[in-house]
Order: C-alpha cells, then sequence, then structure tokens
C-alpha cells in the first residue's frame, strides 16, 4: 500500500489464530480478526491465465491449503509464498464457478449459478460427478455437516432471505434463519467457528437486503442458528462487499482441535504439518515441535494414524512409529493409547516422536498424506499432515541463479540458497577467492557448485552467477477510480536511487496515477549504473470506486456551545485542515467556514467541500411570515429536519397547528445540547375578503426526500401568473420561467447559499405587479 492505515497492515501470513477469517472481494484477498477487527491485506497476485480477480469464494482444505472459486477459475492460493495456481478454467459459454464447500473427509464440491453441483478431485485436478438438486437454491457456501451444506435461498421477494441446508442426498431443505425487513439487511457469505468448547458460531458480512447484487459495503454478523441470534461486529470498519469468506474451522463438525503446527511455520494452516523425506533422510514428522490444543478440558483416549490414499500408488516399505507403542490396526492404519488422560506436554512429547518412514524408488516422487485422528469419548478431530517424498536429496537445496549489477562490494551466495538447505555444512567448487563471498570482478561468471557431505550422502546445488544491468521493480497492481474524479498513489520501493522518470515526466520517489492515464504506464530508476524498470498493471475499482459518507453532507450546522464530530466510517482515512483521521475517529467542525476534505480508500483517492453553518444561522431561515384573514383556514407546520428536533415555545403538542389569531407563533430549534429560537408570524393579508396572494418560500432542500426539493410558489385567487426568475447574490440570472416552480433539477446545478426570486403577475382587476424575496438553498 502507499499509505499504511492504523487498522490496515502489511504482516506476515504464516500466524494464524483460530478467531481469524479470510474475506475476498472484487480485486483483493483480506484476513480480519473478528475479535479485534484488524484488517490485513494478503498479497494475492492472480495469475497471467486466470481471467477474473474475483474472489466468489473461499474455501481451507484439511491438506492445508486454501482454495478459491472466481466464477470463471478455480484456484489455489498459497498464503506462504502468495502464489496462486490455476486449476481449472470455464469455457465461456459454461456455467460459473459460485461456490465451494469442504468437508473433513476431503470431499470438495464446486456449484455453479443455481442447483448444480460437481464433486471434484483435487489430487487429480479433475471433476467425476455433478449432483443435480432441486430448483430454487441461489447460492452455497459451507457444509454444515458432513451431508448437508449451507446455501442463500433466492427465490423470494426482496424483502425475505433465508439461510438454508441442503441435503446432497435427498434434496431436504432446513431454513437456519430469516433476515428481513425488521432486521433491516441479509446476510453474505459465512464462515464456521468454535469459541472453545461451545456451539459454532457463524460470521458473515451485514449487506443491503433490497439487492443482493449491489455493491453494498458492511459491518460484519456473528451469528447463531441455535437460538436464531447475531451480533454486530465492526461496525466502524466497514469493508467492500464480500464475496467468499473462510476459516480454518469451516470444514470441522465439533470444537476439539490437535494443532500439529501451532504457529503454522511448516506452511500448513488447518492442523497438520508438511515435510519433506529424502533419500539420505527417509523419515518424516507428523507434527511439528509447537502442537496446540482445544480439548475443553477432555482426556484423549486414543489417537490413530492412518495413510489416506495409499491405494493410488504403493511403495516397497512404509511403517509408522514413535517414541511409544503403536498398535498397528489394519494394512496402512496404527493407534496409540493414551496413558496420559489431558497432559497435553506429554502427548506432545509423543506427538513430536512420530515417524513416517518409507523407502521408495529413487528416481520417483510422491506425496503421503498422514490423517492423525484423535478420539475424544464418543468424538474425533482430524489433522492431516502431508509429505512429500522426494526424488532427489535436497541438503544443498535446489539450483538457482545469482546476479548482480554493481561491480563494488561482495556477495554472499550462501543467501541464495533455498531455505530448506544446509547453509553451514557445505562448500563451493570452484572455490571463492573470499571463502564463501563472491567478489565481482575477481571471481569469474559462471556455475559455482554448492557441495553438502553428510552422513555418507552427497547432495549438489548449481549457482549460476552473472552481471545483469537491468532488473524489474516488480512494482504490484494498482487501482483507478476512473470515471469519479479519483485518484491512485504509486511509489518507488525503498532505495536511494540515483534518478527516477516517471511515464508522466515526475522524477520523485512518488507519483499519482489519474483517471485520464491510458495506455503503458512506466517508470525508470537508476542506482550505481544499474537501471531498474517496471511497466505499472493498473484496473479500475469496479463498482464507482470510493465515495464520502452521508453524513458528510454539502451543509452542515454546528452552535455556539459544542462542536460537531463526524466518523470517519466508509473511507479508510480523510484529511482535513493540515490533518489525516482515520477509520472510526471523529472529525471535529468548530466554526463556520468552507472545508475542502480528501479521502482515502485503498489506493483511491476522492475529494469534497462542505459548507459549516452556525445552528443560530439556520433558525433565520426557519422563520418566516404568513399573511392571513381572519375566518379563513391557516396552518402552520413545524419544519421537519433529521437530527434536529423543533418544539412550540408555548407547549403545544402537535407539530401542525391552525390559527385562529394575529401574532407571532415562535418554536425552539434544538440540536444535541445546542438550542435556538425561531418564529412564524401570522399578519392581516392585504387582501383580505378575497383578493390575489403570492407566497414566496424562504428555503429550498433539494436531497431527494420529496420534501421541499422544488421550490413551489403559493399562488391564490390571483390573475395571470407572469414570470419567475431566479437570480443569484450577485444579481446574475440563473432561471426563468412562466411557471410558478423552480424544479430541483435547477437547484442540483447551484451551490448552497442565498438566491434572490422575483415574481410578476396580475391580480383581479388586472393590476401587474412585482413581488420579491430571498431563498436559501441547503442539503
Amino acid at each position: 500500500m502507499a499509505r499504511i492505515f492504523l487498522w490496515m497492515m502489511v504482516f506476515s501470513p504464516l500466524c494464524v489464530h483460530t478467531q481469524d477469517i479470510y474475506l475476498g472481494t472484487l480485486n483483493e484477498l483480506y484476513r480480519m480478526d473478528i475479535e479485534t477487527c484488524v484488517t490485513n491485506i494478503l498479497p494475492y497476485t492472480p495469475t497471467n491465465a486466470q481471467r477474473r480477480d474475483l474472489l466468489h469464494d473461499l474455501a481451507f482444505h484439511p491438506n492445508g491449503k486454501l482454495y478459491g472459486a472466481t466464477t470463471q477459475d478455480l484456484i489455489e492460493i498459497d498464503l506462504v509464498s502468495n502464489k496462486v495456481i490455476l486449476l481449472q478454467s470455464w469455457n465461456e459459454s459454461d456455467a460459473k464457478y459460485a461456490g465451494i464447500a469442504i468437508n473433513e473427509n476431503g470431499d470438495f464440491l464446486v456449484s455453479e449459478f443455481g442447483n448444480s453441483i460437481l464433486k471434484y478431485d483435487v489430487r487429480g485436478n479433475v471433476f467425476f460427478e455433478e449432483i443435480e438438486l432441486n430448483e430454487g437454491i441461489y447460492l452455497f457456501w459451507d457444509f454444515y455437516t458432513n451431508d448437508d451444506i449451507i446455501s442463500r435461498d433466492g427465490n423470494l421477494d426482496n424483502n425475505r432471505r433465508f439461510v438454508t441446508t441442503v441435503n446432497l442426498y435427498n434434496n431436504g431443505i432446513d431454513t437456519l434463519m430469516e433476515f428481513n425487513e425488521s432486521i433491516g439487511y441479509q446476510v453474505g457469505p459465512i464462515s464456521k467457528f468454535y469459541n472453545l468448547c461451545g456451539n459454532p458460531f457463524y460470521i458473515g458480512q451485514a449487506l443491503g437486503l433490497k439487492d443482493p447484487q449491489a455493491i453494498h459495503p458492511g459491518f460484519m454478523l456473528r451469528i447463531n442458528f441455535e437460538n436464531d441470534s447475531f451480533e454486530e461486529l465492526c461496525t466502524n470498519n466497514e469493508m467492500e462487499t464480500i464475496l467468499g469468506t473462510a476459516s480454518t474451522d469451516d470444514f470441522r463438525q465439533n470444537g476439539y482441535l490437535v494443532d500439529l503446527d501451532g504457529d503454522n511455520s511448516s506452511g500448513h494452516m488447518t492442523g497438520g504439518n508438511y515435510d519433506t523425506l529424502t533419500r539420505c533422510n527417509p523419515a518424516g514428522r507428523i507434527a511439528d515441535d509447537d502442537i496446540s490444543y482445544r480439548l475443553c478440558g477432555e482426556d484423549i483416549d486414543y489417537i490413530s494414524f492412518r495413510i489416506k490414499y495409499a491405494d493410488e500408488f504403493a511403495v516397497p516399505f512404509e511403517e509408522i512409529t514413535g517414541s511409544e507403542s503403536l498398535e498397528r490396526t489394519g494394512p496402512h492404519r496404527w493407534e496409540w493409547r493414551n496413558p496420559y488422560g489431558n497432559d497435553t506436554e506429554k502427548i506432545s512429547e509423543f506427538l513430536r516422536s512420530v515417524r513416517y518412514r518409507a523407502d521408495w524408488p529413487e528416481e520417483n516422487g510422491y506425496e503421503r498424506t498422514i490423517v492423525t485422528t484423535t478420539h475424544i469419548g464418543d468424538d474425533s478431530t482430524s489433522s492431516w499432515s502431508v509429505l512429500q517424498l522426494s526424488g532427489e536429496v535436497s541438503r544443498a537445496g535446489r539450483d538457482t541463479t545469482v546476479s548482480y549489477c554493481s561491480t563494488k562490494g561482495f556477495i554472499n551466495l550462501r543467501q541464495y540458497l533455498s531455505p530448506m538447505a544446509n547453509k553451514t555444512d557445505g562448500y563451493f567448487e570452484p572455490e571463492l577467492s573470499a571463502g564463501g563471498l563472491f567478489e565481482p570482478g575477481k571471481d569469474p561468471d559462471g556455475e559455482y557448485l554448492y557441495i553438502v557431505d553428510k552422513e555418507g550422502c552427497r547432495d549438489t546445488a548449481v549457482l549460476t552467477v552473472s552481471r545483469k544491468s537491468e532488473y524489474d521493480l516488480d512494482l504490484r497492481r494498482y487501482k483507478v477510480c476512473r470515471g469519479k474524479g479519483a485518484s491512485g498513489p504509486v511509489k518507488l520501493p525503498g532505495k536511494n536511487y540515483d534518478s527516477i522518470l516517471w511515464w508522466n515526466g515526475e522524477t520523485g520517489y512518488s507519483t499519482v496515477i489519474r483517471p485520464d492515464d491510458h495506455g503503458v504506464l512506466w517508470v525508470e530508476a537508476v542506482k550505481d549504473g544499474c537501471t531498474y524498470r517496471d511497466t505499472l498493471s493498473v484496473y479500475s475499482v469496479l463498482g464507482g470506486g470510493v465515495a464520502f459518507d452521508e453524513k458528510f453532507a454539502d451543509t452542515v450546522f454546528i452552535c455556539s456551545s459544542e462542536e460537531t464530530e463526524i466518523q470517519v466510517r466508509s473511507l479508510d482515512s480523510i484529511y482535513v485542515n493540515g490533518q489525516v483521521y482515520y477509520g472510526g475517529e471523529y472529525i471535529p467542525f468548530l466554526s463556520p467556514g468552507v472545508y475542502e476534505l480528501t479521502g482515502h480508500k485503498f489506493d483511491c483517492v476522492v475529494s469534497k467541500e462542505i459548507t459549516v453553518l452556525r445552528l443560530e444561522e439556520e433558525s433565520d431561515l426557519y422563520s418566516n411570515s404568513y399573511p392571513w384573514c381572519e375566518g379563513s383556514s391557516l396552518k402552520l407546520e413545524l419544519p421537519d429536519k433529521e437530527g434536529v428536533e423543533f418544539n412550540w415555545l408555548d407547549g403545544y403538542a402537535d407539530s401542525v397547528r391552525e390559527i385562529g389569531a394575529y401574532g407571532e407563533y415562535p418554536f425552539m430549534i434544538q440540536k444535541g445540547n445546542c438550542q435556538a429560537e425561531a418564529k412564524y408570524t401570522v399578519v392581516p393579508d392585504d387582501d383580505c375578503g378575497g383578493g390575489c396572494r403570492i407566497v414566496i418560500p424562504n428555503a429550498v432542500s433539494p436531497n431527494g426526500d420529496g420534501m421541499n426539493d422544488d421550490l413551489d410558489l403559493i399562488v391564490k385567487e390571483c390573475g395571470d401568473f407572469g414570470s419567475l426568475t431566479l437570480f443569484d447574490k450577485w444579481g446574475s440570472e440563473m432561471y426563468h420561467s412562466n411557471e410558478s416552480r423552480v424544479p430541483a433539477a435547477v437547484w442540483d446545478r447551484l451551490p448552497v447559499g442565498v438566491y434572490l426570486v422575483r415574481v410578476s403577475y396580475q391580480d383581479n382587476a388586472g393590476n401587474v405587479k412585482v413581488e420579491a424575496g430571498s431563498v436559501f438553498l441547503l442539503r
């Protein structure tokens, strides 16, 4: 990000907590801590072959990987390397991927829009069976049980949305919860969580009820289907519309968990462990050193270890052993009876000792999945450990290339070795002039062998060293809010460059992508004789970019005894009066004036001007004079404005009152702790007994609420209406008509302020008369 906000931080994705939820949107992948509402952007980068960025659904698999559907592509997202693997793509004429559901057995379902579900073999990367359900199912989310999936029923009117379960075998549908007008919104895709030992609860985004297809930024809901209750979460942290969600608890059927890699250091995200076996070290660990538990105070009866998919390929020898005796209960299954109850320290000590050992053809590589199932009474919970049986010895790591530009200093070649390589016990051939350091200009370019001799095994990695004069900057993709007057900043990575040149001619470390910037957007930087180049990948933000919250009206009112504060909600931050206010903070408006606001959301920028007036000044706008003839009917009605209270000073209860005498009718205007007085004055009409009367209202508010959007003159018992002319405060004509109305469309293009209305008309005697009055335009 070009800016780091208080609630949005760059992070390492390896540390996963049970309260984290992964969120997919139109263009981004997020991780949110649902307890603190802290939201992080994951560096999700689609493949070149991927046709859509949109993450329509997400799901974790027991194998530790995250999968996503983009309506056109099925993908695998590596949260460690941040790489995306394209698995399947639809033809343009086919249906679209809409949802993913994965259960604890590893069953993988991909749903289309509608009522069709495809079974997917994740190991073979093929679809192998189609399930047709009853008509009317709109969108599938996750497994509710191993046989039922959660869906949203879309065959209802826009005032009601049901969250249901659908049985995959008998098409039975049960309602979990109804979202209707009494609630005021519906829920987007949901994910499951276990709060220690209680019943599961579900997290989803609250969306607009009327139009589920529209873009509705919304807060989160914590839902308990057991008692039809929900709780609003993160209401000050509204996000763009979430299309897919995932948690590492989604596929689990109870709250128990034995996480064999508690800090996810192996890269396994759902309770298992990753390890690699080599010919020199043909034993793999089922568990890492850090093991965590969610046992709810219960004792573990026994733990079983099963080689899953063992029938897919056979190896000459394989077994599972540990520091304590394991009973072999089947061709590919072992059990350990737990003598330690719920003593997790001793249980962990045993699990750390468990090894999978195998012998396999040296030229081939295999993958083995070991399912560790913890049995607690009548329940159980499983963790899948995935082991790679490498066809090569990997102590020296993989072959790699090393490029350099500057001839100054030294290059430590060991830093370029693979992460799993033994970087301390190996040596280089040919020998480097400075030990393990390559000295440009003295050591020749070419191939250098890194050799590890240990325990009777020799492993070699080839490092190819060459000088390179040009490098890619590897800038990420950027959003631009095209068509909304907004722009997006772009910034170079932090280096002390000697020179910088952007496509637009600017030479600083950053520039701005504007809505009208098209074509190739490039940057070139030079440092120590090395050239760094890149081309920016720019795309528009779908759905209209960014916008200010509706509370930032064109006109805001304050009073002398208190300030007005407006909370930053729909934007990440707002800059005003030389200060930045972040999401959830309040902007104080202390004095009247015109304020220029600059809002930021993601990498987009939008501006707005608001006018701040004192409440006392507003009181003059509500005061008015009404001509009246005794014996006729006249009703006075208090104004109606959101956030402001109006009350008659004489205690009259109703907002509308019938007039029976001339005089003043004062009323109180109250906003918070601020008060001001205004009054209606009833005066004798010059034409009592039957005469012409023209009344020009003194205020108009074209905000689309159906009240005072147009300026309608009151014309009573007059002859011909002549004309109406609207002037600004400098006397310039803004509008002219032969009608007694200034429509809202005219006011929409005018700024807030005071205007003059002049009216020409004939009375009953045919005399031409002219009247004028001031009108205040507010929003």
